[in-house]
């Protein structure tokens, strides 16, 4: 399961979740990276992001909580998988 190569590399938490998730295709990570968008202020018209500046107004600290919640949901998943992955 490991890869050598690897070893002493920066984690990346997105390769991660799309590796190990056992839904990475779920609403739970669109949603978590709408939220992102919003955080980071790269919401464009039409884009579903956009819902987030209603649902949220201009409160920033809300949206972050939701994501770093949808986070921590997402990533525990994926490390849940990971580990069953590796005793199988």
């Amino acid at each position: 399961m490991g890869r050598k190569d690897l070893i002493g590399q920066p984690f990346d938490e997105v390769e991660f979740l799309g590796l190990f998730h056992p839904n990475y295709n779920c609403d739970e990570i669109a949603w978590e990276g709408d939220l992102q968008k919003f955080v980071d202020g790269e919401v464009e018209e039409g884009d579903a992001a956009e819902w987030c500046v209603k649902e949220y107004g201009l409160n920033i600290y809300d949206a972050e909580v939701d994501r770093l919640e949808l986070y921590c949901r997402n990533m525990l998943a994926a490390i849940e998988n990971y580990h069953r992955l590796r005793k199988s």
